[in-house]
C-alpha cells in the first residue's frame, strides 16, 4: 500500500506551465542515450536507472522504489515503464538536453534528472 502512495505522489502533481523546449532539447536518438543512472534535480528526490538489459529502477530513498522493465518509443518520444510488483504501466514523454533528462506523465509535474 505504501508503494501505491509513493507512486501516486511521483505521478501526480500540479501540471506546470511549461515554456517550449529549447531548440537543443531532443528526444534520445536511441535507447543507449538513456542507459545509466540519473539523479534527480530541481526538487526531484528520486534516482532513476535504465539498464542495457531493459531493467528500470526508480529509487526514492529510504527503501522506497519502483522496479520493472522499460522500453523506448523513439518516434513518440516516450519511455514506457512496466512496474513489476503491481503490474502498473507508466508512459513518460521525455527529452534529453545535454546531460539533463526530463520525464513527464500526461498532466503530471515534469521530473528532471542529471546523468
Amino acid at each position: 500500500m505504501l508503494m501505491l502512495v509513493v507512486l501516486s505522489a511521483l505521478a501526480c502533481g500540479k501540471k506546470e506551465d511549461t515554456a517550449p523546449a529549447s531548440e537543443s532539447a531532443v528526444a534520445a536518438s536511441s535507447v543507449e542515450d538513456l542507459w545509466g543512472t540519473w539523479k534527480g534535480i530541481d526538487g526531484e528526490i528520486s534516482t532513476v536507472s535504465f539498464a542495457k538489459s531493459g531493467a528500470y529502477r526508480d529509487d526514492a530513498g529510504d527503501g522506497l522504489y519502483v522496479a520493472g522493465t522499460y522500453k523506448v518509443d523513439e518516434a513518440a518520444q516516450t519511455i514506457i515503464v512496466n512496474e513489476s510488483e503491481y503490474g502498473m504501466v507508466f508512459e513518460y514523454h521525455f527529452t534529453i538536453d545535454g546531460n539533463v533528462l526530463t520525464m513527464q506523465l500526461d498532466g503530471g509535474k515534469a521530473r528532471k534528472f542529471v546523468k
